[in-house]
């Protein structure tokens, strides 16, 4: 079913710097810190960022996994109520229940999905993890350990249902329940008694030991007022079953959205109206150039001055408008203006490797390098000098790129790379001239042997999945668009298929003739075709075996 969307993330995978699995320090980033699981019933124990006080490991919301302490409750009691049928056998169904066995079956398999879950999203932290990246095909391609979390929290929500469906208050259970209704009273008075003796930030312990005192006791409060059942008789008052219910649902949600709301800051609409200053002046300049924001800086400024770990920062309109100003991603889409920038978690690996040059080298070859990548303006501090500067803000500096190459255009002489490596060795060699010279990744496009020639490029249409360019060239040559070469592209010149060649490592290139040409680039993967033809008639086959087997029920 899911073919469509399998295929073309795997075809996209094989471009990517994971093509042969992400490197291990980069992929364990963001383990599940082992004393948060202290969190998964009391999530302020380390503090909040909401508050400017989160003190734990790493960021707060990576290693969040906060269900509500009654779901939790529910599902210790689908897994004991799953023990003792297996121990005294199932008990008659009531007429307000499911089937005996329809939904116990699945409680084996969640209750070890949450153990497993939690051990694996520890990461490097367990040596679990580590063999299961080394071993088990698929995992060595993610990060983030931590985001198994996502096991987890399916895993408590199915048993929590189950729980919620088979609780019945017997006699002993109301003891169990009573006796944690005075722990927990306890519990909210020994963390309100700590208030006046420790200080620091320890006082983060104290606030989320009362929180847990506190729902446990409205938890058990609420299990000890279900309404009693023998058979299919409520023994109270039928119409007290739905209000039970109804505060049942009150209570976890508010306990989830008072958790969650915090974790949502917002600011007025006019931070997001106000012009950016930075981005009107580059609309100034000469159009059909990109931006490229330099990834030191970009870092810098939101992890070490607007986005830290233990706080949101203030609701100040105009702090965060400094933060527009500095262009990082994507703050320039909301002055329609391109990047050269690409800050998706998963990229194409060439486009990475290129952009890892201009980390490598000096100021003088990065202008070059960005020149080549149509980027006319370089956003970073002044540590790099690559241009004029146009404009300084704080640490932030604006400079523009000398001589940068249009988006589109035609170059007559080629240089064939028999791999990467030489391509990237011919364009930090310092005779190699981007102007008048292409660098083609061997392929199945002819080479082009004309001497130095002109030719005039213009773009005609400029959509997210279709380029349509007009070229005039005095002699054969190459027509290179600076966007990212992918698989997925197809070409066409004067309507006939043409095959797209990498140029200059991570762009792509077609040759042409000599004379008049339209060119036409467009997104048709072939991977999501098929893919899409596998789902529909996957979806058409489980409609047919539903048809059929509910013909077969009904005769």
């Amino acid at each position: 079913m899911s073919a469509a969307q399998l295929l073309p993330t795997a075809e996209f995978t094989t471009q990517s710097p994971r093509s042969s699995g992400a490197e291990r320090t980069f992929a364990l980033t963001y383990s599940f810190w082992p004393w948060r699981l202290l969190t998964l019933l009391a999530p302020t124990f380390f503090g909040h960022p909401a508050t400017g006080d989160y003190w734990g490991y790493a960021n707060y919301w990576e290693d969040h996994a906060y269900l509500g302490v009654l779901p939790f409750l529910f599902a210790l009691v689908a897994v004991w109520n799953y023990g003792m049928r297996q121990v005294w056998g199932p008990e008659p169904a009531t007429s307000d229940e499911l089937k005996p066995g329809r939904y116990w079956q699945v409680v084996p398999f969640f209750a070890v999905l949450v153990p497993l879950s939690l051990i694996l999203a520890m990461g490097w932290n367990t040596p679990l993890y580590l063999w299961v990246f080394q071993f088990v095909p698929g995992f060595g391609f993610f990060q983030a350990p931590a985001r198994l979390l996502i096991w987890f929290t399916v895993a408590i929500a199915v048993l929590a249902g189950v729980g919620a469906q088979s609780f019945k208050l017997t006699p002993a259970g109301r003891r169990g329940w009573q006796r944690l209704l005075v722990a927990a009273g306890g519990l909210t008075i020994a963390g309100l008694a700590g208030t006046f003796i420790l200080t620091g930030r320890s006082q983060t312990f104290l606030a989320a030991t009362m929180t847990l005192g506190v729902w446990l006791m409205l938890s058990a409060a609420l299990l000890l007022l279900r309404p009693r059942k023998t058979g299919a008789t409520v023994l109270s008052r039928p119409a007290k079953e739905p209000l039970w219910q109804g505060a049942v649902l009150a209570a976890v949600a508010l306990d989830l959205v008072g958790t969650a709301w915090p974790l949502i800051p917002t600011l007025p609409a006019a931070v997001f109206q106000q012009p950016i200053a930075a981005a009107e002046l580059l609309k100034t300049q000469p159009a059909g150039y990109r931006f490229f924001v330099d990834e030191t800086f970009d870092y810098d400024t939101k992890f070490k001055q607007f986005f830290r770990f233990a706080g949101f920062g203030p609701a100040d309109p105009n702090y965060w408008h400094s933060l527009k100003e500095t262009l990082i991603p994507n703050v320039g889409v909301y002055a329609d203006l391109p990047s050269s920038n690409n800050y998706d978690p998963l990229v194409v690996g060439r486009w990475q490797r290129l952009v890892s040059m201009l980390e490598e080298t000096s100021d003088a070859r990065r202008a070059r390098l960005l020149a080549l990548m149509n980027t006319g303006y370089f956003i970073g501090d002044a540590s790099h000098r690559v241009g004029p500067t146009l404009v300084t803000s704080g640490t932030m500096v604006i400079q523009q790129v000398a001589d940068p190459l249009p988006r589109a255009y035609f170059v007559s002489q080629a240089t064939y790379a028999p791999d990467e490596a030489a391509a990237i060795a011919r364009l930090a060699a310092p005779d190699f001239d981007y102007r008048r010279e292409v660098i083609i990744i061997e392929s199945e496009v002819k080479k082009a042997e004309a001497e130095a020639e002109a030719g005039q490029v213009t773009l005609v249409e400029d959509e997210a999945q279709q380029v349509s360019l007009q070229v005039e060239a005095s002699a054969a040559g190459f027509v290179v668009l600076t966007d990212t070469y992918y698989r997925g592209w197809q070409a066409t010149i004067d309507g006939e298929m043409v095959p797209i060649a990498p140029a200059n490592l991570a762009f792509r290139a077609v040759a042409v003739e000599a004379g008049r040409h339209d060119i036409v680039f467009s997104y048709r993967p072939r991977s999501f075709t098929l893919g899409l033809w596998v789902s529909m008639l996957t979806l058409a086959g489980m409609v047919i075996m539903g048809i059929l087997l509910l013909k077969r029920k009904r005769n």
